[in-house]
């Protein structure tokens, strides 16, 4: 093999490699923003030395266990990613659960920086975006995971085009 085929194959294995991790893409995006939000909401309940400080912050390090997951991709092709999937689990149902308890007596302890009606209603709108959101990422790593995704399709159009056997 002459160096400009090696030097050929190791750019279709890096292609390939990138290929496979860019199916996480929307995963790590929507990640960051779940961790940047949990870490703003931290800081408020901090700030009001409330209880819920704590949901946050566990939040904050499912998260970061997910994001190391996925992280991970990029030196293995393993589409399965158990993680992941619990963190958007919980993220899901911590969502739904705070949506109803934003209509509730409860609201005033769980949220104590709310106190106007239209700041409940922003609260509300940022946890049905969020829902939104986990449903997507669900969604995402289900196809990722049964090979059913758009990447994958990709990816063996490349492999059949590129790679000889």
């Amino acid at each position: 093999m002459t160096r400009e085929e090696r030097v050929d194959k190791q750019k279709l294995e890096e292609s390939l490699k990138y290929m496979h991790f860019n199916r996480f893409m929307m995963v790590r995006y929507l990640s960051a923003a779940y961790f940047f939000v949990n870490a703003a909401w931290a800081l408020v309940a901090f700030s009001y030395q409330s209880w819920t400080l704590y949901i946050p912050l566990v939040m904050v390090v499912l998260n970061l266990l997910s994001s190391m997951e996925i992280a991970g991709k990029l030196q293995t092709k393993t589409t399965d990613a158990p993680k992941t999937t619990f963190y958007f689990l919980v993220q899901l149902t911590l969502n739904l659960l705070l949506g109803i308890i934003c209509f509730t007596p409860l609201a005033a302890s769980v949220f104590p920086f709310v106190s106007a009606k239209n700041a409940r209603a922003i609260i509300t709108m940022i946890l049905l975006i969020g829902i939104f959101g986990a449903i997507m990422v669900l969604n995402r790593l289900q196809a990722v995971k049964t090979n059913s995704d758009k990447y994958y399709k990709v990816i063996s159009a490349f492999k059949k085009n590129h790679i000889k056997n």
